[in-house]
């Protein structure tokens, strides 16, 4: 899986390279899985107003416990998605 897949296909990709992060104050919040050699990195994104995909930011969970790393990431995501609509799209 690439973030050209995500460019092409948009909101119409599934898993199992991508999924909806529960846990998000956003109910578009997903993220897409990308393959760097052998490890897989996770990236949060969301789709704007004008279905435009947002990828707000990502990592790789080795050495991280699972919760901690989604805890983490949906934070992040949630607060730079939230600043990014109030700036590009007045709060909606």
């Amino acid at each position: 899986m690439t973030t050209k897949s995500l460019e092409d296909d948009g909101p119409f990709l599934g898993r199992p390279e991508v999924d909806t992060l529960t846990g998000s104050i956003h109910a578009n919040m997903k993220e897409i899985r990308v393959r760097f050699g052998k490890q897989v990195w996770r990236f949060a994104f969301a789709f704007d107003p004008a279905q435009s995909a947002i990828i707000l930011c990502g990592g790789g969970k080795q050495g991280m416990s699972q919760t901690l790393f989604y805890k983490t990431l949906i934070r992040k995501a949630d607060t730079r998605f939230s600043a990014w609509l109030k700036d590009n799209h007045n709060g909606h």
